[in-house]
């Protein structure tokens, strides 16, 4: 059996909300670690998650969409010291509304090879990036870890 991880959030807010949340660069960069998201969300479309400074950290391409409820993208893997990269694994966003003032996110990430380097790494950030998520759409200020001193986005 691949390795995989897969996350379960409550959050206070709209599908509507959160989708926004999710596919706005606008937004993303107050959760996911200062980075912009820039796609047009459209299947087969590319996928990045660009730094301050425009560099693309996390690439891939979108897999499936159906908007308010669902995306789908491949990962584009860690490169190594030497030049290698780990193969790409997958993403998926899952929103359910539970209420009309909450709804449960789910995310997988899955597809790795093995517990490569990508895998250890996404490990440590989703839970970080997803409590940031939850933080901004429920307070709109970003999260900040005070055991490390790190902003979630600025």
């Amino acid at each position: 059996m691949k390795p995989k991880h897969v996350y379960n959030i409550i959050i206070q807010t709209s599908n509507a909300l959160l989708w926004d949340a999710i596919t706005n660069p606008e937004i993303t960069q107050h959760y996911f670690f200062n980075l912009r998201v820039e796609c047009d969300w459209n299947e087969g479309s590319n996928v990045t998650y660009v730094d301050p400074n425009g560099v693309d950290i996390i690439a891939g391409k979108i897999l499936e969409v159906n908007p308010i409820t669902r995306v789908v993208y491949s990962f584009r893997g860690h490169r190594a010291e030497n030049g290698e990269r780990d193969p790409d694994s997958r993403v998926s966003f899952e929103i359910e509304e539970l209420h009309a003032n909450a709804c449960k996110l789910t995310v997988v990430h899955d597809e790795f090879e093995s517990e490569n380097t990508t895998y250890t790494n996404v490990g440590g950030g989703w839970p970080t990036i997803l409590s940031g998520l939850k933080t901004w759409l429920e307070t709109g200020k970003p999260l900040i870890v005070e055991a490390d001193d790190v902003e979630c986005g600025g």
